[in-house]
């Protein structure tokens, strides 16, 4: 889907990313889309220059409670959205 002309700059990427849809298919079914924000994250962080290792280890504090598998899933989610860059 294009940027509506009114809006496009020149000197400035623009980044499409289907967070949603990309959570739902790879991160769980129609639940799946709540990982989008993570995603976003990801997304983000790359553009900033976060610290990945930085990332990993918070998202790792804030869901380690909850297990493995759903720090392994934020993670990923994470990683797929610094992918997109």
């Amino acid at each position: 889907r294009e940027l509506p002309k009114k809006i496009e700059r020149s000197g400035i990427n623009n980044y499409q990313v289907p967070m949603e849809k990309m959570a739902i298919e790879t991160l769980g079914g129609s639940s799946g889309k709540i990982f989008k924000n993570l995603i976003s994250l990801g997304v983000l962080g790359q553009l900033i220059g976060l610290d990945e290792k930085v990332i990993k280890k918070t998202l790792e504090d804030m869901f380690g409670r909850k297990g493995q598998e759903i720090v392994e899933k934020n993670i990923k989610a994470c990683q797929m959205g610094a992918e997109i860059i």
